[in-house]
């Protein structure tokens, strides 16, 4: 999706707000995982 985008996250979170596909909850609920860092994989 972000390459229809020109690769950037800042359009695509945009246009999915604008078009209610992403609500205010779903931008704080990435804003703390954001917070948070990058999830680790766990080691094999």
């Amino acid at each position: 999706m972000l390459a229809l985008l020109g690769g950037r996250g800042k359009l695509l979170m945009a246009h999915l707000v604008e078009t209610g596909e992403v609500t205010l909850d779903d931008v704080k609920e990435a804003e703390k995982a954001l917070r948070k860092g990058p999830r680790k994989e766990p080691s094999r």
